[in-house]
């Protein structure tokens, strides 16, 4: 079974923005090639770093999607699951503060509800 940090992890290889609906939203920023620093002739390949937006929590239907595609389950269904699996993820953050993302990164809880 896929976790939701897997699912967004793929997501975000084909996609710039990833909601969690209800949570917040993942978005990729996009650095272009360059030169490495101090002369060093090193061409460096083009990247993207990852942040996190909390006021994104409009559910545009793709992480369901993936859910749904991944579980073979109808959407509400999907829903469902997804939902438990945000249920989690708050809670861990409500317990210990972070919330490690395999092969994305950690959600820290800030001060009251952030």
């Amino acid at each position: 079974m896929m976790k939701l940090d897997k699912h967004i992890e793929i997501l975000l290889l084909e996609h710039d923005c990833v909601i969690i609906p209800g949570f917040g939203g993942f978005i990729a920023n996009h650095a272009p090639a360059r030169l490495g620093e101090k002369g060093e002739g090193i061409f460096l390949p083009p990247y993207r770093t990852i942040c996190f937006n909390q006021n994104l929590q409009i559910n545009d239907g793709l992480l369901i999607q993936s859910y749904m595609q991944a579980f073979d389950a109808s959407y509400p269904d999907a829903y469902k699951q997804l939902a438990s699996d945000v249920e989690d993820l708050v809670q861990v953050l409500d317990e210990t503060g972070e919330y490690h993302l395999n092969g994305i990164g950690v959600i820290h809880k800030g001060i009251g509800k952030n």
